[in-house]
């Protein structure tokens, strides 16, 4: 109570709590280079900079481009034709010039495990022929071209 006569106190005002950024929901990979969630948020990142006419270096692409690759060689595609066929899938054949360097560097990565790998001969022979694959051809059927291409069955 205030005694007569005497001001009041103003009301003290709560204080104002900064506001909680919403967490992103987490998932099973999270921190895991070639997990799913690195995966998908790095091919999402290299569609939309390889729809935009640009020259010269891109650290990030070359980042992003590690990471699908990772992702799909841990995921199996440990045979140069079967990681050709992912990249080719999931990123176009605007990629193609790009698909051996992508699969080398993966195999460069420390502590990635190579077991069935193809060796360095064999990729240069197939990134070869993979480019020599006309571009009709690859838009039709990438999968069958790129087996025609490359010999497999």
């Amino acid at each position: 109570m205030t005694p007569p006569g005497a001001k009041p106190e103003p009301a003290s005002k709560p204080e104002a709590k900064p506001e909680a950024k919403p967490e992103e929901p987490k998932t099973a990979d999270d921190g895991d280079r070639f997990g799913e969630a690195a995966y998908e948020r790095a091919k999402a990142r290299l569609r939309e900079k390889m729809n935009r006419m640009n020259s010269g270096f891109d650290p990030e692409m070359m980042l992003d481009g590690l990471t699908i690759a990772g992702y799909h060689i841990k995921k199996g595609a440990r045979a140069f034709t079967d990681f050709a066929k992912q990249m080719i899938g999931d990123l176009g054949t605007g990629i193609r010039p790009r698909v051996r360097q992508f699969y080398e560097m993966v195999r460069n990565e420390p502590d990635f495990e190579t077991k069935g790998m193809d060796d360095h001969a064999k990729v240069e022979a197939h990134q070869r022929s993979l480019m020599e694959i006309p571009e009709a051809d690859l838009a039709t059927n990438h999968e069958a071209a790129i087996n025609r291409a490359l010999g497999v069955e």
